[in-house]
């Protein structure tokens, strides 16, 4: 069975607070670093046994 490893990327481009998506309330404004993302994949990857990323949240185009 494959497993996704989940990273969470906060709507850093987003102005408003929303009930619904308020990134200061639900996991604080700070986006994960390039390496703190490399870090966790790393350590998912021998346990995900040929699992998926999957990037959750944020927006690229904001």
């Amino acid at each position: 069975m494959s497993r996704i490893i989940p990273v969470f990327i906060p709507h850093l481009g987003c102005t408003h607070r929303c009930v619904f998506c308020d990134q200061n309330a639900i996991a604080a404004p700070q986006a994960p670093s390039a390496r703190e993302v490399r870090e966790l994949i790393e350590q998912a990857l021998p346990m995900a046994q040929g699992g998926e990323v999957a990037f959750y949240g944020g927006s690229f185009t904001a």
